[in-house]
């Protein structure tokens, strides 16, 4: 599978809400892996990535890359990934295991 291809449908599961995905995704943004590098939306998916479902060590990995992608964004960009994964998360409401 093509790398931009593969990173069309970890978008798209990391959209339905797989914290997994959400993860893999922010790999991918910061990276510039078949999608354009942009340090604001790796951002937003580290935050849903941390907020997520995981086990502990993937869950503080991503709160702690989340942390740290904080210094590659301005105060703008950062005020707008937090409201825009606020949004998301209110839109996408945690489902009952």
């Amino acid at each position: 599978m093509s790398g931009i291809r593969a990173a069309f449908w970890r978008c798209k599961a990391a959209e339905h809400g797989s914290a997994q995905a959400q993860l893999d995704v922010e790999t991918l943004c910061g990276n510039g892996q078949g999608v354009p590098q942009d340090c604001a939306e790796a951002y937003f998916w580290l935050d849903l990535s941390a907020a997520g479902k995981l086990y502990p060590p993937p869950t503080e990995l991503a709160a702690k890359d989340r942390d740290e992608a904080v210094s590659h964004l301005t105060p703008t960009e950062l005020a707008r990934a937090q409201e825009r994964a606020r949004k998301w998360s209110e839109a996408h409401p945690a489902k009952p295991q």
